[in-house]
């Protein structure tokens, strides 16, 4: 069977995100890869006996030596060097998946132990050996915290919290029953109360194909924000089908609130959820869901409030986009909505590509659309090129709009250069 992506995200992350073992570079080269991993289920048992004749420190050495990156000297690879490096990583999941969980319990004992290790090579071989058992016994590695010693290494490392999201989100992709028992178990056995991240992996393994479920099963994890558990939810449908489902679940949790705010509240969490999804896949492959499933006017208004959110927070995940996303916007909002988001996007998509902006900008439709697209390039020029942005102004329709513009950028313009400023206001009269 593949390799589930999320779960060769944790392994390779663990082994070689941080420290002398290689960089992003790297993870992402394996991450590429993995669809090409075959691997047979693996069912070792949570009470697998340790192995005395298990040689841990031979599987140390061997694990240290895949992890440590390729080096020539320069600060980049040849491409023999990178294909190496790509080896290795893929190695180091295969090398896990040979041990039980009693392998696994004798290794991860010793790396807590061993002095000679330095923190960040312990915590990555921490990290990517009981992740691999996530994956691969998922109780197992619940179990895994039973043995104090074992317990121990894994919170002194960072990675005890982590192993149990792993596991009890791949648990309750196929369990869902045995899941919740198994956080009900961990809220028993913690003198504090559980994290709200390990609560989560909960519903969202079960939303992966049953989103419905996991609503239902929402006050059974006794999260402290119902909007923590939507947003967990509604991220986590593994097909359009089953974003339907969640959607269709959602509306009805939403129709039974009368407190306003409250309903406001989960609704526009759980439409923002979505956006964040579609926003990371593309909207391109997305367009067909959005059209079928016919957001209503406040599930539209949350949805462009989320893609507003995510373009001023500079994430990358909507710059392949911005030609789909003005597209999609026309006649969903009103026209001062229309224009405020059209204004940060073309914003935004200037200072990825500013030929493509402006040319889009050109184009756009008379009204809101040229508006905001002109006073969009202007915010992103006036900094820069303050004369070219005030050219841009000239083409807006309206004069008060057109005052305010030439006003903004002169005034930023007499801020960093006064002499320059001054001198192109008093040959063009402002």
């Amino acid at each position: 069977m593949k390799a589930a992506p999320w779960i060769l995200t944790a392994v390779i992350v663990a082994a070689t995100a941080m420290g002398e073992w290689g960089g992003r570079e790297r993870l992402d080269r394996a991450l590429t890869e993995k669809a090409r991993l075959e691997r047979e289920p693996g069912s070792p048992s949570a009470q697998t006996p340790d192995d005395p004749s298990f040689d841990v420190a031979s599987e140390i050495a061997r694990l240290l030596e895949l992890a440590r990156p390729t080096e020539n000297g320069e600060g980049s690879l040849t491409g023999e060097q990178s294909a190496a490096d790509l080896r290795n990583s893929l190695a180091m999941v295969h090398e896990m998946d040979a041990l039980d969980a009693g392998k696994i319990r004798i290794l991860i004992k010793t790396l807590g132990e061993d002095q000679k290790l330095d923190d960040v090579s312990r915590a990555n071989l921490l990290g990517l050996v009981a992740l691999t058992l996530a994956y691969n016994d998922p109780e197992g590695a619940l179990h895994l915290s039973d043995d104090p010693v074992v317990k121990r290494a894994l919170d002194e490392n960072q990675v005890g919290i982590q192993v149990q999201k792993s596991a009890l989100a791949r648990l309750a992709d196929s369990d869902s029953k045995a899941a919740i028992e198994w956080l009900h178990r961990l809220e028993k056995a913690s003198a504090v109360p559980v994290d709200e991240e390990i609560k989560m992996s909960v519903l969202a393994g079960v939303a992966r194909q049953h989103p419905a479920e996991a609503f239902a099963l929402i006050p059974e994890v006794h999260m402290e924000r119902d909007e923590d558990a939507i947003a967990a939810i509604m991220t986590t449908p593994a097909t359009p089908e089953r974003r339907t489902e969640a959607l269709k679940a959602l509306r009805a949790l939403v129709a039974g609130k009368e407190n306003t705010d409250e309903h406001d509240s989960l609704l526009s969490t759980g439409i923002g959820s979505i956006e964040s999804r579609i926003s990371s896949e593309g909207l391109s492959r997305n367009l067909k869901w959005l059209q079928k499933v016919a957001l209503t006017r406040q599930e539209t208004e949350f949805f462009a409030q989320a893609l507003w959110e995510r373009n001023n927070s500079q994430v990358r995940d909507i710059e392949e986009d911005f030609p789909a996303w003005l597209a999609w916007m026309d006649g969903k909002l009103d026209p001062n909505q229309s224009e405020g988001l059209t204004a940060d996007l073309v914003q935004r998509w200037a200072y990825v590509d500013a030929p493509a902006a402006a040319a889009w900008a050109k184009a756009a439709k008379p009204g809101w659309q040229r508006n905001g697209a002109i006073m969009g390039y202007i915010a992103a020029l006036g900094s820069f090129q303050p004369e070219e942005a005030l050219k841009w102004a000239d083409l807006l329709e309206d004069q008060a709009e057109r005052a305010q513009a030439q006003e903004g950028v002169l005034h930023a313009w007499m801020d960093k250069d006064p002499e320059a400023a001054g001198k192109y206001a008093a040959e063009h009269g402002h």
